[in-house]
């Protein structure tokens, strides 16, 4: 996209407009990040937002597959199936409404709370006002999102939106066709989920385009874990288990051998409990079951994403954890409150599915600015991972997850074809005009310089400032050059000492030939790209 006439100040961009300064595009990371710009009507295969139902989605998930594209759901309940075999090969369709995109991990339902039949529910239905801050009140630890989506409007009817982050502010917002400033009241429920409504007064009733600036902390995507006790956890968070479930919770935490006293420290908690539900796999639950899916699933470690979200969100919240349960059409994952650190998104992982991704062309993914610092067995590893989805016409096909799946290890990646010519050619752009950030270089080294496809590679190596200094806490992606051109294979990030290590998939599919391995970092608001390929 090319914009002309921006004037840009502490990261904003703002075009002059018939009604004064209007926001075009935030500065993020280095990177221009423009509004959307797509008019009142939907897409090819885009989704309509509309008004929640007069009677609830049903409550159990899966089934047999709705002819055509559902439209977006937001659930209030949801009763775990006893499922947790490998999922029929159905493909399952992920909508990308945010830039740049979060994928596979937009926020469409979240629940904090169990009933006496384990079903999982929303403890607090109640919406708070949510009020449009300002572009200008954009933040530094903060990373900005641009939302687009198509709702229909009615007056005093709630309609779901999606959200990035459970602490995602609002920022900016405008509509197509445009409406009064009075004629949209924006609200979130106590699990942080996020609604429109058309109010009685503004005359905003219909179809409309909403495209919305929002921000969310990145401490919610990554970063460090704090040194912190259970007690430490604010209680009015903490949502209690109904007592026979309470009991059964309870016993899961005493066979994971977890003691959650007040004084404990948070990681003698959280740490098994992440490494325990992250070790699942989809074979199907062993015979004689309880009455308890929940325990069984918990103690069997079968499941896909949906399965061990569900188990690790109550037996989180017997230990005392704040934890929500947080869905899309593709995939389910958790939420965890740190103390002094706020809500952290986990992926748990799941199961490898075919998925279909509409709205990705031309949106870049976004990059958390740490990872989440918790255990990473090996059956989390091997998982499928999330495939680049800056996708030709806006849909593909690829390796995927699915609500009835599961992302995998975050970070993996394959299938993903590049132009890395000019990607170079553009971190040499950049680093032309590097102002005053770091210029960085790449070391490499890898375990083998034979393999066949659908083997692992080794890939590590270092990241170092122009001093020498150690450039920790940056992205590093892993392609492979030959000559049908480059595809990206893995993705990590550099720890403290600027090191990074990770396992490669050759993917199966990858034409016979003579490859080379290239690390790149994209580098950051402070420093500068850089590749281990010499130019």
């Amino acid at each position: 996209m090319f914009l002309t006439g921006l004037r840009c100040r502490g990261g904003v961009c703002t075009v002059a407009g018939p009604g004064g300064e209007e926001v075009r595009a935030v500065e993020q990371n280095g990177q221009l990040l423009p509004a959307p710009t797509d008019g009142p009507s939907p897409v090819a295969g885009e989704q309509i937002f509309r008004p929640e139902p007069e009677r609830a989605p049903l409550p159990t998930p899966g089934g047999p597959p709705l002819p055509g594209d559902p439209p977006p759901e937001r659930r209030a309940q949801v009763r775990m199936d006893r499922d947790t075999g490998p999922d029929a090969a159905v493909a399952h369709t992920y909508h990308a409404v945010f830039s740049p995109s979060e994928f596979p991990y937009k926020r469409m339902s979240a629940l904090d709370w169990a009933n006496e039949d384990e079903s999982l529910a929303l403890f607090d239905a109640s919406r708070r006002p949510v009020t449009a801050l300002g572009a200008s009140a954009r933040r530094p630890d903060y990373d900005a999102f641009w939302g687009s989506v198509v709702v229909d409007l009615e007056p005093d009817r709630w309609v779901p939106l999606p959200s990035v982050s459970s602490d995602a502010r609002l920022l900016e917002y405008r509509t197509d066709p445009p409406t009064r400033p009075d004629a949209l009241q924006f609200g979130k429920d106590g699990a942080d989920n996020f609604f429109v409504r058309a109010t009685s007064t503004g005359a905003a009733g219909g179809r409309r385009r909403l495209i919305w600036l929002t921000d969310a902390p990145q401490a919610y995507f990554g970063g460090p874990i704090p040194e912190a006790r259970l007690d430490e956890e604010p209680r009015t968070l903490l949502r209690p288990l109904p007592p026979r479930l309470k009991k059964v919770a309870h016993g899961v935490l005493d066979a994971l051998g977890i003691v959650p006293t007040a004084r404990a420290p948070l990681r003698s908690v959280l740490d098994p409990l992440v490494a325990h539900f992250r070790a699942f796999d989809t074979a199907a639950l062993p015979d004689g079951a309880s009455d308890s899916t929940y325990r069984d699933i918990a103690l069997s470690r079968h499941g896909v994403c949906r399965h061990r979200s569900y188990a690790f969100v109550l037996t989180a919240l017997a230990a005392g954890l704040p934890a929500r349960y947080v869905e899309n059409e593709l995939h389910v994952f958790v939420e965890v409150y740190l103390p002094r650190v706020g809500w952290r998104r986990i992926n748990l992982g799941g199961a490898a599915l075919d998925d279909r991704l509409v709205g990705g062309d031309d949106k870049p993914a976004h990059r958390p600015a740490g990872d989440d610092g918790l255990p990473r067995p090996a059956q989390f590893l091997a998982n499928a991972t999330p495939p680049d989805h800056r996708l030709a016409g806006g849909e593909g096909q690829g390796t995927g997850r699915g609500r009835r799946g599961g992302a995998g290890a975050e970070g993996r990646v394959s299938g993903v074809r590049v132009d890395l010519g000019a990607l170079l050619d553009g971190d040499d752009h950049a680093a032309a005009r590097r102002g005053d950030r770091i210029a960085t270089r790449v070391s490499l080294a890898i375990d083998s310089r034979v393999a066949y496809r659908g083997d692992t590679v080794e890939v590590s190596g270092r990241v170092v400032e122009e001093s020498g200094a150690p450039a920790g806490d940056l992205s590093v992606e892993i392609y492979l050059d030959g000559s049908p051109g480059a595809e990206r294979v893995s993705e990590t990030r550099t720890g403290a000492d600027g090191r990074f290590a990770v396992v490669a998939l050759v993917p199966p599919s990858l034409a016979l030939g003579s490859y080379s391995v290239v690390a790149r970092t994209p580098g950051d608001r402070h420093r500068l790209p850089a590749s281990s390929r010499l130019r």
